[in-house]
């Protein structure tokens, strides 16, 4: 005899339950399938990406695609075999990884349409790290007790000379908010703040990509970890793929 459903004893019938737990199963994959579509989101695809926390570069990520960069304001570059004109990250960033020339415009007005190409590439590869340097909002502590100001050439701050660590820095006031440190003096203002939160390079560890602000111009870095914990910066072209040196994309010859 099967075991009655109202006998306390008895056990239910193992292939009935096995049934019933794999609807459920089934259901709640659904379920998920379902919230993913709606909100245009894979399910787990948010916690893979960086976090953006600078509305603009969030917005301009949102539309950048690696292979179809957006057209921009023409740029001539000067070279030893004569000048060529990019239209796009795509080019710009190739003459910037393999021309000193190139690398030398960073900054300069004319180059200033293409100031976030090489964050916007870096980023549209990178993932959400695993290991983190703190909260978010204590990411101005950390940089001001861990970034090493000589990496960061020159666009370190007025003093910066050959002290190792951006609170050594001689300042009249330092202000420190969420994820922003500035230097001030007077009038003058050099500031660092960060704008997002990745592993670029697959190191599970996470790197800062920041704006500085120094002389009235604006620049990017990336700021990663040594082994001795403190953080280095590096210029985001030198972190892209050697291979886009050779994908030069839409130019122009003159």
């Amino acid at each position: 005899m099967l075991p009655s459903s109202s006998d306390p004893n008895s056990e239910p019938d193992r292939p009935v339950a096995a049934l019933l737990g794999a609807f459920g199963i089934i259901g709640i994959m659904v379920s998920i399938s379902v919230a993913a579509t709606l909100t245009g989101t894979p399910a787990g695809a948010e916690s893979r990406t960086p976090a953006i926390y600078d509305p603009a570069l969030n917005a301009k990520l949102a539309t950048f695609e690696v292979g179809k960069p957006p057209a921009l304001p023409p740029l001539t570059i000067d070279q030893p075999g004569g000048a060529i004109t990019v239209v796009n990250c795509t080019g710009y960033l190739a003459v910037a990884q393999r021309s000193e020339r190139g690398r030398a415009l960073a900054g300069q007005e004319a180059a200033r349409p293409y100031a976030d190409c090489a964050v916007l590439r870096l980023l549209r590869s990178a993932r959400r790290p695993a290991v983190h340097l703190g909260p978010s909002d204590g990411l101005g502590r950390a940089m001001l007790s861990r970034l090493d100001p000589t990496s960061l050439n020159g666009l370190a701050p007025t003093g910066a000379g050959k002290i190792h660590r951006l609170s050594d820095v001689p300042a009249g006031r330092v202000a420190v908010d969420g994820k922003r440190v500035a230097l001030i003096d007077g009038d003058k203002e050099w500031s660092i703040e960060v704008v997002a939160s990745a592993d670029l390079l697959g190191s599970d560890l996470e790197d800062l990509v920041v704006r500085i602000k120094r002389d009235g111009a604006e620049h990017y870095a990336v700021l990663m970890t040594d082994r001795t914990g403190a953080l280095q910066a590096r210029r985001p072209e030198d972190l892209l793929p050697s291979e886009m040196a050779n994908q030069t994309g839409p130019q122009s010859p003159m």
